[in-house]
């Protein structure tokens, strides 16, 4: 399951989660922590295949099994408000998606003062609010903020190499959005680099990165250039299990321009 989990395959990861409940169900107790983490992670690859709706009845259901069994100062209820969030936002219910984002980072922030992973997190949660709310300028704010903390995210190592990466080509797609390209193609390039290190290359992250080298380039009138990503592209796509790119989709943040990012409730960080 993490394996399909770290490298976006969906689809893969929820029916072998799927499975992992049913074996559960006959080993376990309903509100087991194994069971409860199997379905809460369901709930965030749910999200990630923008399946919210089924995501936020597993979420509601989990809320006061949550609040009984961890307590609701603990940080597993603020991940789980967080995913929460998530899913209301996925289904147009903004203000409650917002007020369980505060609820949920208040928490964390009583809890973890200093950590600098949850601190993160909750910025890119409060980010991925604002893109549904298609407020881009106030969301590539909040993401600059922490855009300077980025590589000592990653040298936390682990999950928070691909996470640093994640939010990196995030904070570019919006900007190509915006219509702000000032270095964006050399950020952008070094991304892709990094990512064909970490996951090899042609990893759906990657080819999310150069999606958004294509997009660039067509923005900004390099048309043969754009001709050769594409190509490259079609390249990279044909290795992949059904010829499809892979969609990283919401829940790794969104391969295509004008697409809001995931929050990390969504990722693979267990956030929600």
């Amino acid at each position: 399951i993490d394996t399909n989990d770290a490298l976006n395959r969906n689809a893969a990861a929820l029916a072998q989660l799927q499975q992992l409940q049913g074996l559960l169900a006959h080993t376990e107790s309903v509100d087991s922590d194994a069971m409860l983490d199997a379905r809460k992670h369901t709930a965030q690859i749910l999200r990630r295949l923008n399946r919210e709706p089924e995501a936020l009845v597993i979420d509601e259901q989990l809320l006061p099994i949550f609040a009984k069994r961890y307590g609701v100062d603990s940080e597993a209820y603020a991940m789980l408000l967080q995913g929460h969030s998530s899913s209301l936002a996925g289904v147009g219910r903004m203000q409650e998606a917002k007020d369980r984002l505060i609820q949920g980072g208040a928490i964390m922030a009583k809890l973890f003062p200093k950590d600098l992973a949850k601190r993160v997190d909750v910025v890119n949660d409060t980010a991925v609010l604002l893109t549904q709310q298609a407020l881009w300028r106030e969301a590539a704010d909040t993401l600059t903020t922490i855009e300077p903390e980025l590589p000592a995210l990653a040298r936390m190592g682990g999950q928070h190499v691909r996470d640093a990466l994640i939010m990196r080509g995030n904070l570019e797609a919006i900007r190509l959005r915006l219509g702000q390209f000032n270095g964006t193609q050399a950020r952008l390039e070094q991304i892709v680099t990094e990512l064909d290190a970490l996951l090899g290359k042609g990893s759906p992250l990657a080819i999310s990165a150069m999606d958004r080298l294509q997009s660039l380039a067509n923005e900004t009138g390099r048309f043969t250039d754009a001709q050769a990503i594409n190509q490259s592209l079609l390249v990279l796509q044909k290795t992949m299990p059904g010829h499809s790119a892979g969609r990283h989709g919401r829940g790794a943040f969104r391969a295509h321009l004008g697409c809001p990012p995931s929050s990390s409730s969504g990722r693979r960080r267990r956030a929600g």
